[in-house]
């Protein structure tokens, strides 16, 4: 669990920075250019914060507990099936260098 919120955490931090950077950069260019030219860059930043807004409400449905973060009690999660599933995955991948 740790290790994937520390991800979405690493993730967050550098989305910060871009966004940062690309509202300087579009702000500056807005200076000297139509903004036909600029409407890249205005839809990359929207992407950007929104990606940017969907990991932090991520990252707090994790820590708060909306959402579990591990498999227990979920019936679809068995030890007899992960086994038999990693045997047809080693059958497959076992076939497919023939």
């Amino acid at each position: 669990m740790e290790e994937g919120l520390k991800a979405l955490q690493v993730r967050s931090i550098e989305l910060e920075g871009q966004v940062a950077d690309w509202g300087i950069k579009l702000k500056a260019w807005n200076q000297h250019l139509p903004r036909i030219l600029l409407i890249e860059g205005e839809y990359a930043l929207a992407m950007q914060k929104a990606e940017l807004e969907w990991i932090r409400s991520l990252i707090d449905d994790i820590e708060t507990g909306k959402i579990p973060w591990t498999l227990e009690g979920f019936s679809w999660v068995q030890n007899d099936e992960a086994t038999s599933t990693d045997e047809s995955y080693s059958k497959l991948d076992d076939s497919s260098m023939s």
